[in-house]
């Protein structure tokens, strides 16, 4: 099997250079391809802006050894920024997934065609490694050049080792001037300010903005190294490409085409609309008597995210007392020191268009590049807010087919699947198939365990240990888990403690981990004498819901689910509560609006509460989500690991904790009926199985040793007031729980 994957491309003046990576095989390997774009049909310097798009033609093919994630012109020529053309074309830079910049010398003759009775003058273009830059330690994944005042050329490179590098850029002669750590997580562009180095405003080839998968946005004054203004900071979504423009009047506007833009027949790409995946390039092209903001400087940076959204940020509105060195500025909602606010109206999404469409003259065009195959226009996406640690959890149809969605996500060049011998068979080629496409993943070993609670246990968690250290997985190295809430459990649990801590994303292909298990970052395994008592908090780089894979769900398994969904309508969303009275049928059809609905809205009020509660501090506002854990976490335990689903105990457990309720004067008896009654249209258990050999003894010596435990008090969650309305409390009369075990023993 082969796959070519389009990484990058740039353009000067005439010349179209794309880079490509190729997967044959397990082995990537890349191509420069030189393109020279011509006019399609005759033009003058009177032809108007409607003109059809140019033709590309095909002149030269640099072969390479490493895939190309990244390319950029560079060089002290670089002439197509302010409309003079010169006679060479600069250099071109090209970052490899080895850790490398090749810079190649780019060469152009015209000579004569003989043959040709008119003389027709036939042109050629070479490509010729000038020099190899080895300085990046892994994938370099962003590469920008710019110039400085003087004329000399400069050249920024990014990676994934977190660094950001400056080098001076002769005609045949690359230097290093500076270097810093830019990021957290690696680089994932880079664009300098002020293309048009000198000019009034501008940043001349100083300030130098990057974005990170940290979330954040940076400008970089080039000569004061370590120190920046952080633009964007702990955004929900992660920034993928970044351009610089002018004036109002040039920028694209999500209510109307700028003027710019003429209604050819094959238009570039507004900013309404939806885009068919992340942003991966977003770039200006000016042509030669078009600029943006002329006299005024660079202060628009627009900003492509990976859920398909861009966002014009505006620099005037930087107070001119702001220091540099890690201060935030204002995005809707999120309060910040510097205030350089997003433009009204450009928090929008891109439609995505092919690159050809991008070449026309006399225009200025925003263009995206995206490698998605499929529209996620019905994609939702939830954010858990956590700072640095926040991530998206994205809901939808397909998602696991979806090209950049999971290897977006991965850090590092290795990752490793983990999956259990039921979902395998049925999702894990998938899975695999997608992590092969990227250049910058090396191909990598699946585990498969097997499947089922009675396997959430030590051993088996040695398992993934073994398979991680055989396969020599570092700290850069993601961990993908593909499975209901043990895998995720167990996945995030090896995440938490291999190394100290790698970095993990959940697939959920269960309902039970999909609405609750894999958001969170509750990681853990049993022990013969509690359940999940041995694990830690650790949250994962991103949640993917493929709702398609509820297909394959047994109806035991949905209906397991379901038990946790009916748990976020009884602590603290009636309207929840009310909708699936009305549409539990609808779920149990597994009609895909309802699933949808239902999984959205779960996942809502878990992120909720996590963000306020990450990891179950004494205000107990997350141990809520634990109504009905503590009576079936006994039940679990009591029967045998396996013989019950968790959902089917929590089930009987928020049972019992309803009538708990009742019985001390709580909540009225009205919502122990109702909820005994949801719960058995969703066919789950309402009371214990004859013969459990579950008593009052058991009860209390299993729920001796819950979490909840303070000081030697058990702690529950009970319902208090009106349905969604709960308490997490010690006072409670002893007596009274002792009955209600009694009641369903």
């Amino acid at each position: 099997m082969q796959t070519v994957q389009i990484c990058d491309l740039c353009v000067y003046d005439d010349l179209v250079a794309v880079a490509s990576s190729r997967l044959e095989g397990k082995t990537w390997d890349g191509a420069l391809t030189l393109y020279l774009a011509t006019p399609s049909s005759t033009t003058t310097a009177d032809t108007p802006p409607s003109s059809p798009p140019l033709t590309l033609t095909r002149m030269h093919v640099q072969s390479t050894t490493y895939g190309i994630p990244a390319l950029a012109w560079c060089g002290a020529t670089q002439a197509a920024c302010n409309g003079s053309s010169p006679h060479e074309p600069p250099l071109l830079a090209a970052g490899q997934d080895n850790g490398d910049v090749v810079v190649y010398k780019v060469g152009r003759k015209k000579g004569e065609n003989l043959q040709n009775s008119d003389r027709e003058a036939e042109e050629t273009v070479t490509l010729v490694p000038l020099t190899t830059l080895t300085d990046h330690d892994d994938i370099v994944s962003a590469v920008a050049g710019g110039r400085e005042e003087g004329g000399d050329g400069k050249l920024a490179t990014g990676g994934w080792d977190c660094l950001v590098k400056i080098w001076r850029v002769g005609m045949d002669i690359v230097q290093p001037m500076s270097s810093w750590q830019a990021h957290r997580d690696h680089v994932t562009d880079l664009a300098w300010r002020g293309r048009e180095g000198g000019r009034e405003g501008g940043g001349g080839g100083r300030e130098l903005a990057s974005a990170g998968r940290d979330r954040s946005v940076k400008l970089w004054d080039t000569r004061m190294e370590g120190e920046s203004l952080r633009l964007v900071d702990a955004h929900p979504q992660i920034p993928l490409a970044l351009a610089w423009g002018g004036n109002a009047s040039s920028l694209p506007s999500s209510s109307s085409p700028p003027t710019t833009l003429p209604p050819g027949p094959s238009p570039p790409p507004g900013l309404d609309g939806v885009a068919e995946g992340p942003l991966e390039k977003l770039t200006l092209i000016s042509n030669l008597n078009l600029k943006w903001g002329a006299g005024e400087g660079e202060w628009a940076l627009c900003v492509g995210f990976d859920d398909g959204s861009v966002e014009v940020l505006d620099l005037r509105l930087l107070p001119p007392e702001a220091k540099r060195g890690g201060q935030g500025v204002r995005r809707r909602g999120v309060e910040r020191s510097n205030e350089a606010s997003i433009l009204p109206s450009q928090r929008t999404f891109l439609t995505c268009s092919p690159p050809s469409h991008a070449f026309s003259r006399g225009q200025v065009i925003m263009m995206a590049s995206s490698t998605s195959t499929s529209a996620v226009s019905t994609m939702e996406t939830v954010h858990v807010s956590l700072g640095d640690r926040s991530y998206p959890i994205y809901i939808g149809p397909g998602l696991l087919k979806q090209p950049n969605l999971l290897t977006q996500h991965v850090t590092g060049k290795r990752c490793m699947v983990v999956t259990n011998d039921r979902v395998g068979p049925l999702y894990l080629s998938t899975a695999e198939h997608i992590l092969a496409q990227s250049p910058s993943i090396q191909p990598g070993d699946s585990l498969v365990l097997p499947d089922g609670e009675a396997y959430k246990d030590m051993p088996t968690l040695n398992l993934i240990m073994d398979a991680a250290l055989s396969t020599k997985l570092d700290r850069k190295s993601t961990l993908v888990a593909l499975g209901g809430g043990v895998i995720g459990d167990m996945v995030g649990f090896a995440a938490a403690i291999y190394q100290r801590g790698i970095n993990f994303i959940q697939v959920p292909t269960t309902l039970m981990a999909m609405v609750d298990s894999a958001v969170g970052g509750k990681t853990a395994v049993n022990h013969k004498l509690g359940k999940n008592m041995i694990g830690a908090f650790y949250q994962p780089q991103c949640v993917i819901i493929d709702t398609d894979t509820l297909s394959t769900l047994p109806d035991r398994e949905l209906a397991s689910g379901i038990a946790e969904i009916v748990k976020y309508g009884l602590i603290r969303d009636p309207e929840l509560f009310c909708w699936l009275e009305d549409n539990m049928e609808k779920l149990l059809a597994r009609e895909p609006t309802a699933l949808g609905h239902a999984i959205k809205r779960s996942c809502e009020n878990k992120a909720e509460i996590v963000a306020l509660d990450e990891r179950e501090g004494e205000a107990g506002i997350r141990a809520t989500l634990n109504l009905g854990h503590t009576f079936g976490h006994a039940v679990e335990t009591g029967l045998g690991y396996g013989k019950w689903l968790h959902g089917e105990a929590v089930s009987l457990g928020m049972v019992m904790a309803v009538d708990m309720s009742v019985r001390l004067g709580w909540v009225d008896r009205e919502v122990y009926s109702r909820t005994v009654g949801l719960l058995q249209r969703a066919g789950l258990p309402v009371a214990l199985p004859e013969e459990s050999g579950m008593d009052l003894e058991k009860f209390e010596a299993t729920m001796s040793l819950d979490k909840k435990v303070s000081d030697g008090v058990l702690r529950l969650i009970l319902l208090k007031g009106a349905l969604g309305q709960c308490v997490f409390t010690s006072a409670y009369d002893v007596e009274v729980l002792r009955e209600t075990i009694r009641a369903y023993c």
